[in-house]
């Protein structure tokens, strides 16, 4: 069995780069969420 530490979610640097790309690029990230009825806050 190895001990590996506990590493950090890549999530946040994934999206801080996609920004960074599109403002780089003179695009204007924005973010689209598709809500229905069956969606609930956990």
């Amino acid at each position: 069995m190895t001990d590996t530490p506990e590493t950090t979610s890549t999530r946040p640097y994934l999206i801080r780069a996609m920004y960074e790309w599109c403002t780089d690029n003179g695009f204007t990230p924005y973010v689209a969420v598709a809500v229905d009825e069956c969606a609930s806050i956990a």
